[in-house]
């Protein structure tokens, strides 16, 4: 099976729930999700309480915000690597 993009995952319309991401073709907010992550309830629980959910869509996000995670964590770390350029007048601000 493919890989589901983001737009087959999500859905924000603001004649939908006020524009409250949720999971597309239903009702139920992406942020449920993550709360019952939280309190410790496993993905199936997820989908038993939300049978409108498809267990493609759950794990289809959990890999997009993985991806997401590891570009930014990439983006940090040259970041680090860049060498810095001062700004003396940003520092003397500072330091008065």
């Amino acid at each position: 099976m493919k890989p589901l993009k983001p737009i087959e995952i999500i859905s924000v319309d603001p004649e939908t729930m006020g524009g409250t991401p949720v999971f597309k073709n239903t009702r139920v907010p992406v942020q449920a999700l993550f709360d019952y992550l939280e309190s410790g309830d496993r993905i199936d629980d997820f989908l038993d309480d939300f049978p409108s959910v498809q267990h493609e869509q759950v794990l289809g996000l959990l890999k997009v915000i993985s991806s997401l995670l590891l570009k930014v964590e990439n983006k940090t770390e040259d970041n680090e690597n860049t060498p810095r350029r001062e700004h003396p007048e940003k520092i003397q601000a500072i330091a008065i």
